[in-house]
């Protein structure tokens, strides 16, 4: 696994991750694909409370609603583990004193790693699904993809604010400060079919 700490000009500065190992990725896929049916959609949808515009259309699950305990989640879950080996690995790098990253460091394993309070959404986008332009209510944030961009087109990960597009590549992803405004651009394949394969951590 490889991590590059980025920095632009213009100040947008995020950790590209890349060469996350195959096996982790498997497993992780094959969790959201066995529990987010066809038929599925529990926290894939949000809407506009003042416009009414879906602002997120896809199919998507807390982990928190699948494993009640959270050792049991900490313990068993393929998502929860791929997360936690990328922010330890991202604790290797080195940071400015006032880079929103050293928050990172509440993280640590032997601080009891990413804690239940922090959370981890599974999602799957379909034909024209999409997430608008939002800021997450946590303090870091990552999105990590699992599923092969040759099978879809679309889909690319945008920070808004500094028009910077992130392409979906399988086994990569990209940790941020929560703060940054960020989208994902409308995925195109064919009609109920499954490609897009998302872990999002919201560390809190």
């Amino acid at each position: 696994m490889k991590l590059e700490h980025i920095k632009r000009p213009t100040g947008l500065e995020y950790i590209h991750v890349t060469e996350i190992p195959e096996m982790l990725v498997h497993f992780a896929a094959h969790e959201i694909h066995k529990l987010i049916p066809p038929e599925f959609n529990d926290d894939g949808v949000i809407v506009n409370p003042d416009t009414g515009e879906k602002i997120r259309v896809s199919r998507a699950w807390f982990l928190n609603h699948i494993f009640r305990d959270y050792s049991a989640q900490e313990a068993f879950s393929d998502s929860q583990r791929l997360i936690q080996e990328v922010v330890d690995k991202s604790m290797n790098l080195d940071f400015m004193p006032s880079s929103p990253f050293n928050y990172l460091q509440n993280f640590a394993p032997y601080k009891g790693g990413i804690g239940e309070k922090s959370g981890i959404l599974l999602s799957v986008f379909e034909n024209e699904a999409c997430y608008g332009s939002h800021e997450d209510r946590a303090m870091v944030s990552g999105v990590f993809w699992l599923s092969d961009n040759e099978e879809f087109t679309g889909g690319e990960f945008l920070f808004n604010q500094f028009n910077e597009r992130i392409e979906p590549k399988k086994g990569t992803g990209v940790l941020f400060p929560s703060l940054y405004s960020h989208e994902v651009l409308p995925v195109y394949t064919r009609p109920n079919f499954f490609t897009r394969y998302t872990v999002t951590w919201f560390g809190l």
